[in-house]
């Protein structure tokens, strides 16, 4: 397909999730929640779950141009002016704003020699807008990759880069300094440390933790980390700092004000450190990446087959 056929697509495909911001209606307890947007900014109900005490808007971030599903979602607000939304959907990228107005995309990834990698099976992506690269953990083909959004690939970190006999990289994301923490299936007890262009610097073991996903404060510079069994850790200190017991916990994020949000299959919970857990949210399918969007306030999730707000 020529590139400017697969502009187009795209182009189409995003209509459908560029007016659904929208404006919030608040639920208290109430079954049901979720909002979207027609061309004239009328709202239906898109049944989703049930949230307490939640504003919510814009249910569905869904792309319809049936070019495979959304397989990793990351948010990225390190530019005050702007807050860019990364979306993996079969074997493209696409770039975003915080109203989902589309940035830029690429539907080719290569390497200096011309051959196309398969990114299909990335779960993971993080970027670094400033220098224009990209971040691929891509577990089925056990390795990491280092981009641009033109699609040349700069670095691919496998097994045999970090001395390994496997590698599966499934989270991946970039730490305040510019390095990069990435978790590895195969060794799940700590976690690499790379450099921006994915030079390998060291393995951090983590005793007694079995980490699943990473999350980067990069206004206080902290790194914390959640365990499958939901318990919350300051990778810094080493140590846990929450005890949740949320077994089964697959992602979580971290809001402006301190509160932890945990997945754990299709449930949403609210953790306070050194205060009560609530579940916050029952959603209509599992979730397998949460993130926060500060400038909406407000959750992404990723589900088994879309992408939605809460």
């Amino acid at each position: 397909m020529s590139m400017k056929k697969r502009a187009v697509l795209i182009a189409i495909s995003l209509i459908s999730i560029t007016n659904m911001w929208g404006s919030a209606k608040s639920i208290t307890n109430a079954p049901y929640e979720g909002y979207q947007y027609d061309a004239d900014g009328v709202s239906t109900a898109a049944p989703l779950g049930y949230v307490a005490d939640k504003s919510v808007s814009g249910r569905d971030l869904r792309l319809e141009s049936g070019s495979g599903k959304v397989t990793a979602l990351a948010v990225d607000a390190s530019d005050s002016a702007m807050e860019r939304l990364y979306l993996v959907q079969g074997g493209c990228v696409i770039e975003t704003d915080e109203n989902l107005q589309v940035r830029a995309f690429c539907d080719r990834f290569y390497d200096a020699a011309g051959n196309t990698l398969d990114i299909t099976g990335v779960q993971s992506v993080a970027a670094d807008p400033a220098q224009g690269l990209l971040y691929l953990a891509d577990a089925r083909h056990g390795r990491l990759i280092v981009a641009d959004m033109t699609g040349l690939v700069h670095t691919v970190v496998t097994a045999q880069t970090i001395n390994r006999d496997s590698f599966a990289p499934f989270c991946v994301e970039r730490a305040a300094d510019g390095g990069l923490l990435v978790l590895d299936r195969n060794a799940m007890g700590g976690y690499y440390r790379f450099s921006a262009q994915g030079m390998p610097e060291r393995y951090v073991d983590v005793p007694g933790a079995n980490l699943c996903d990473l999350y980067v404060d990069g206004l206080m510079q902290k790194v914390y980390a959640l365990g499958t069994g939901g318990d919350i850790w300051d990778l810094d200190a080493g140590a846990p700092i929450t005890s949740a017991g949320i077994p089964g916990a697959a992602s979580f994020t971290r809001d402006g004000s301190g509160s932890f949000y945990i997945a754990q299959a299709s449930k949403i919970w609210r953790v306070i450190p050194d205060g009560p857990q609530e579940e916050m949210a029952l959603c209509e399918q599992p979730v397998a990446v949460l993130a926060y969007s500060p400038f909406k306030d407000g959750l992404l999730a990723l589900g088994a087959d879309s992408a939605f707000r809460l």
